[in-house]
């Protein structure tokens, strides 16, 4: 290989390597609009309860400590307080008896409440679909991690067709890195071409069971929520009791095996097969089945389970490992290496493919806004709209954050394993070339 191929192939492989950490942050921008939401969402309670205080009182029970109180929380979560009509916005309860009377000062309160909650759902239809505009910034991140990567697989190929012929009679030391890498359930078997066909395999999981699962999880939840539009108070007082039975948790079938350290008292734990670093998909369902509930309760408390344990997620942690000598592994026979190189073209096919299929499975914010819409001109009181827009917001995010992440966190493993393997086939020829 020239020095100019040299440079370029160092260059390449920095480029997927920052292209991956791209990614990596796209996703953490994504969670960080979650987390926003959860912030959003504890505010909405807050002012939902100040509400309820508010519409109990009498002009004659406001008193300073009632609206000190209720103007502490409605300021922590936020809310703006207008002006009564011809009077200056004022600030708590200072003013309260001089120039804001007991029943202007309800009157501004109950219109900042309803300002806020009517902000609140605009604000949370918004952090969905700035969550989906996230799976943009992490697909061009991917496609010039792919470009970068098969232009390192481009200078490989022209390097062992350039070189004569050569068997796998020499040994190398394999480095900390490249071993902790390349580990299988902790050692490093020298089966290339087995772990790569093993991953391939697991990957196509993706599109034959959890993505299909995920969007047929997603309509179903579509349809549950939807069914609230048009529905009266009695029907929709029976058919929030059905929601535990109404909301599915489908688990990800590639995981068979039992996995104690994601498990729990009440939580079944299965993982895929291990893969090359040690990584694997991992599945958390609740054991016990969900029943209609006979309470408003019980709805929460599934709701708090549900959206605090069931997932699937792609586990790239593993124990480092760190050897006193470096590990010896068997140099690459130069038709080993052409072999490497066709098995890793179809690992990134696989992938692009795998990945571009998960675009069909996000929400769709048309869809999205027709549901929020339904649940706001239904005959339930204004608490019950937001606790369902909550939820609904809460689910439909979860389902995609967990799209959104595994697809960044696979593509940046991918990464690293196509470079470290990559490197191998390079010390291979080192060591072995004529």
């Amino acid at each position: 290989m020239s020095e100019e191929e040299k440079l370029l192939a160092a260059e390449m492989a920095a480029v997927s390597a920052a292209k991956s950490t791209e990614i990596v942050e796209a996703a953490s921008t994504a969670g960080e609009l979650n987390a926003f939401q959860n912030k959003l969402d504890d505010a909405a309670d807050r002012v939902l309860e100040a509400k309820k205080v508010l519409g109990s009182l009498q002009a004659f029970e406001v008193t300073p400590e009632i609206v000190a109180d209720i103007d502490r929380t409605l300021v922590k979560a936020g809310v703006t307080i207008p002006a009564a009509d011809g009077m200056d916005a004022v600030e708590g309860a200072e003013a309260l008896g001089i120039t804001l009377m007991p029943k202007d000062y309800l009157f501004t309160r109950l219109l900042g409440c309803e300002s806020f909650l009517n902000d609140f759902f605009r604000d949370s239809k918004e952090v969905v679909q700035r969550i989906g505009s996230a799976v943009k910034d992490i697909y061009i991140g991917f496609t010039e991690s792919q470009e970068s990567l098969s232009k390192q697989l481009d200078l490989l190929e022209n390097q062992i067709l350039t070189t004569p012929e050569f068997n796998s009679s020499e040994t190398f030391i394999l480095g900390h890195r490249l071993y902790n890498l390349l580990k299988v359930n902790g050692k490093v078997d020298q089966n290339w071409a087995g772990n790569l066909s093993k991953l391939a395999t697991t990957l196509q999981g993706l599109t034959g069971n959890y993505y299909l699962s995920s969007k047929k999880d997603l309509q179903t939840v579509y349809s549950y929520f939807g069914g609230f539009s048009g529905a009266t108070l009695d029907q929709s007082q029976e058919r929030l009791m059905m929601l535990p039975v109404s909301i599915p948790s489908t688990p990800f079938k590639e995981c068979t095996y039992p996995n104690n350290s994601h498990g729990g008292p009440n939580l079944i734990a299965k993982q895929s097969v291990e893969l090359m670093g040690g990584a694997y998909f991992v599945d958390v369902r609740q054991k016990a089945r969900p029943v209609t509930a006979s309470s408003i309760d019980e709805v929460k408390d599934f709701m708090i389970r549900f959206l605090e344990h069931d997932h699937t997620s792609f586990e790239t942690y593993s124990e480092y490992t760190l050897k006193d000598v470096g590990f010896e592994i068997k140099a690459l026979s130069s038709k080993e290496i052409k072999a490497m190189i066709r098995q890793l073209r179809d690992i990134m096919g696989t992938w692009q493919k795998i990945f571009e299929a998960g675009e069909k499975f996000r929400m769709n914010d048309n869809d999205y806004n027709d549901v929020v819409k339904g649940l706001l001109e239904s005959e339930l009181s204004d608490e019950m709209k937001v606790q369902l827009s909550k939820w609904f917001g809460s689910i439909v995010r979860k389902n995609q954050m967990e799209l959104l992440t595994m697809r960044a966190q696979v593509s940046t493993y991918l990464t690293f394993i196509i470079n470290g393997l990559i490197d191998i086939c390079k010390d291979s020829i080192k060591v072995s070339a004529p």
